[in-house]
């Protein structure tokens, strides 16, 4: 059981780092939506 939520959170984690330059971009975007004109 220990050792799949190990994978799951390896899995989560490879994924984010996959994903990071889209999530920096959403981020940029939810964190200054008053500088973002659209």
């Amino acid at each position: 059981m220990e050792q799949k939520l190990l994978f799951s959170l390896l899995a989560i984690a490879l994924t984010f780092i996959g994903v990071s330059p889209y999530i920096r971009g959403v981020l940029k975007i939810l964190l200054n939506p008053i500088s973002s004109p659209g």
